[in-house]
């Protein structure tokens, strides 16, 4: 890992760290200090694909485990970086974008962006995590939409929201 950087409360010292990188660096640290911290999984599910998605993993993973498209696969990229973040963990982490996988320049690949994490906690135990930055976008429930109800025939509303 060619860079270390402290990532103090306020995000004072990430002179050294690209503004992406940082970026990761404070979703997933946030994502550590919240009340809800996930189970870590066996098998990279699916649903990583999802802009936001946050997965941890048990185990160590390539690029060939995470899921990817007919015509395209996950690629890393060169830049590692090590930062020791708030919550007193330290990570190592890269950066993986979309690669055609056919040959074929006419196949579209995906803007996607995924990070990869391995954390290391105080007492030493580590894990895995990985943070899809940019991806699928989630397909909103019923009631995210509850704001459309001003304007639609209340009707209609009724139906979607019973008891609005």
């Amino acid at each position: 890992f060619n860079t270390t950087v402290f990532l103090p409360f306020i995000m004072q010292q990430t002179t050294h760290l690209p503004p992406e990188y940082r970026k990761a660096a404070i979703v997933v640290d946030n994502f550590l200090a919240s009340q809800y911290i996930l189970r870590p999984r066996k098998m990279i599910h699916q649903s990583i694909l999802e802009e936001g998605n946050i997965q941890m993993i048990e185990r160590r993973f390539n690029s060939r485990d995470i899921p990817d498209g007919s015509t395209w696969r996950w690629n890393q990229t060169k830049g590692r970086k090590k930062v020791f973040l708030p919550t007193g963990v330290t990570a190592d982490f890269y950066k993986m974008i979309p690669r055609n996988k056919t040959g074929n320049p006419t196949e579209k690949v995906p803007s996607y962006k995924l990070w990869c994490f391995q954390l290391t906690f105080p007492k030493g135990t580590k894990t895995h995590l990985l943070y899809c930055e940019k991806g699928v976008s989630p397909i909103p429930s019923i009631n995210e939409l509850f704001f459309l109800h001003e304007f639609m025939d209340p009707q209609v509303a009724l139906q979607l929201w019973p008891g609005y």
